[in-house]
C-alpha cells in the first residue's frame, strides 16, 4: 500500500496543507502532500454534515486542502481535516 515515511518535523497540529487524494475507502480518503507524506482524511472530519460515503465528496487524483487535525509520531500517523468543514471556533478543538 503506503511506504513507510518519516513524518517531517515542520509539520504541525493545526496547520493547512495542500495535498492529493491517492485513495478511497468507506471510512476516508488517503491524502498525499507533495512531500510524499500520507495521512488519512476521516469520513467524520469530511463535512459538518453527514455524508454517506467519502466517494461522494472526493475522486482520486483531486487536489484538496486540508488541516492536520492529529500527529501520531509512534504510530507514525497523521490525520486531517478538511478545510471547508473549519471555521474560525473549530480552530480551538484542534
Amino acid at each position: 500500500m503506503y511506504q513507510r515515511f518519516n513524518i517531517p518535523d515542520n509539520l504541525s497540529k493545526g496547520m493547512k496543507v495542500n495535498g492529493t487524494v491517492k485513495q478511497i475507502k468507506p471510512y476516508g480518503a488517503f491524502i498525499e502532500l507533495d512531500d510524499g507524506t500520507s495521512g488519512l482524511l476521516y469520513i467524520e472530519d469530511m463535512s459538518v454534515s453527514r455524508i454517506k460515503s467519502p466517494y461522494d465528496r472526493f475522486e482520486i487524483g483531486q487536489n484538496v486542502d486540508v488541516l492536520v487535525k492529529d500527529i501520531d509520531k509512534e504510530k507514525n500517523r497523521i490525520s486531517f481535516i478538511y478545510t471547508s468543514t473549519s471555521c474560525p471556533y473549530c480552530m480551538f478543538s484542534l
